[in-house]
């Protein structure tokens, strides 16, 4: 087993060209071939949850949230551990 890999992705394909091509890339992130992203962007929908949707980005320092229906902002400082609010 040491040497076994066991990869479980998933993803609603609409971000990609096809799940091949993304087991690929992360095998090539996995054994080092490819750098890792050096920003991350994530999102969460009303689609999800009616009444929270949220756009954010980090670069493993800070993260920064915006919550689409209110407007509202958040930073965190990942480091220290501060947060700040809008």
């Amino acid at each position: 087993m040491k040497n076994t890999l066991i990869l479980y992705t998933a993803d609603h394909g609409d971000m990609i060209d096809g799940r091949s091509k993304h087991v690929e890339k992360m095998l090539k992130l996995l054994e080092g071939k490819i750098p890792w992203r050096k920003i991350l962007d994530m999102e969460h929908s009303k689609i999800y949850e009616k009444e929270n949707a949220w756009v954010a980005l980090t670069d493993g320092r800070y993260k920064y949230v915006y919550f689409t229906l209110t407007g509202t902002k958040q930073l965190f400082n990942l480091k220290t551990g501060g947060n700040y609010y809008d």
